[in-house]
């Protein structure tokens, strides 16, 4: 019971700072292309979800792990939500916790493979002028969750695309891809 009240504060000062953060970047932005509308309390009870579902799966050590990762994950998926930008400060963080992480616990050839993923898909990006911000996200998710985790998020990210896609009724839609890209490192990382 005690360990249960100690997870929910712990959600509840993620969802805070999550929705403190975001709120601060989204109103310093002059090109968002929506208001902060962002009820706090459903920020703080999706934290507090998931931190417990973490903890369920993996004990602490994967809440010192993935709850940090996926509030920071959380926070730059309200932000592209709202602005259509990952900022390279927010994404920047997360990336070298994930490579310290990933150092501590995958295999030296599969961070060279999920380097040489994420230089192919930079240099895509880089060619198409769109999704700069989302491979950012997308090489934090893989360096968390290893080669097979990631590829596993990206599906469950594809699917999330195909039905928004169905609902908006067209197939070239401009959306914001962290959100969906989150939503796939939550179900990759609780449901397998």
């Amino acid at each position: 019971m005690g360990m249960l009240l100690i997870l929910c504060i712990l959600g509840v000062i993620q969802g805070n700072i999550v929705y403190r953060v975001s709120k601060y970047i989204i109103n310093r932005d002059n090109e968002k292309i929506r208001e902060f509308k962002v009820n706090k309390l459903y920020i703080e009870i999706a934290m507090v979800i998931t931190t417990i579902a973490i903890f369920i799966k993996f004990n602490i050590s994967g809440i010192l792990v993935y709850s940090a990762i996926g509030t920071l994950l959380v926070l730059i998926a309200i932000v592209d939500y709202h602005t259509m930008y990952v900022y390279f400060y927010t994404a920047i963080i997360g990336i070298i916790y994930a490579f310290v992480i990933a150092i501590g616990s995958r295999d030296l050839r599969e961070i060279k493979f999920i380097i040489i993923l994420v230089v192919i898909l930079l240099v895509a990006a880089k060619v198409t002028g769109e999704w700069y911000g989302d491979v950012e996200v997308i090489f934090i998710i893989f360096l968390t969750l290893g080669v097979v985790g990631g590829m596993i998020t990206m599906s469950v990210t594809g699917i999330l695309g195909i039905f928004v896609a169905i609902k908006k009724r067209t197939v070239y839609i401009v959306i914001p891809y962290c959100p969906l890209l989150v939503i796939g490192y939550y179900f990759t990382l609780i449901f397998l």
